[in-house]
């Protein structure tokens, strides 16, 4: 009967050892995934806060834009609800006339209340002798014009507009990105043989 104990016991200590394995690798598994939850959590809130943001922004550029000046008198410009539906090309098909309508306003809305956004950067960024950050862009440009609501996330995707246009020069060093505005050529290249 010794033997029959003897292995009983040896064949508990193997399970034993295997489940304690098992729990192990279990508990190591819950760790990594509770991780990556994590790491997923915090990527979709950012995603949302952008989405929030994204429709916030779209919900602006469809807002009716005021009259230019008030010379303007009675004689407005009409609304996009109001424009006419269609116009008639040459070739006899229809196409909507609502884009033309409300972009020709957002442009003189920008120049009657000063200038863009885009001119503001470039000027800042011309005026600077080392590389800023966005945040500095953001920070400068709202001290120096208060009265407009100059958000930091539309400051970075304009100067990334204004890189891939080639205006603007993108410095990066380890994590922190900076810009500086591209020098303009003058005009007085060097003769190529």
């Amino acid at each position: 009967m010794t033997g029959t104990s003897s292995g009983t016991t040896e064949l508990k200590a193997t399970y034993a050892a295997q489940v304690s394995a098992d729990l192990e690798r279990n508990a190591e598994q819950q760790q990594r995934l509770t991780v990556e939850i994590e790491s997923l959590q915090g990527q979709l809130t950012a995603l949302r806060r952008d989405h929030a943001l994204l429709r916030s922004m779209i919900t602006a550029l469809r807002a009716p834009v005021p009259p230019k000046s008030a010379k303007q008198g009675p004689a407005r410009r009409r609304s996009t609800a109001t424009a006419r539906p269609s116009r008639t090309s040459t070739t006899g098909a229809t196409r909507p006339a609502a884009k033309k309508a409300t972009a020709k306003p957002t442009r003189r809305t920008k120049s009657a209340t000063g200038p863009t956004l885009v001119e503001l950067i470039r000027r800042y960024l011309t005026a600077q002798d080392a590389p800023r950050s966005a945040a500095d862009v953001t920070d400068a440009l709202t001290r120096a014009h208060p009265g407009r609501s100059i958000k930091p996330k539309v400051v970075r995707v304009t100067i990334e507009g204004l890189v891939s246009r080639g205006q603007v020069q993108r410095h990066k060093r380890n994590r922190s990105v900076s810009y500086t505005a591209r020098k303009r050529n003058t005009g007085n290249r060097p003769a190529t043989a």
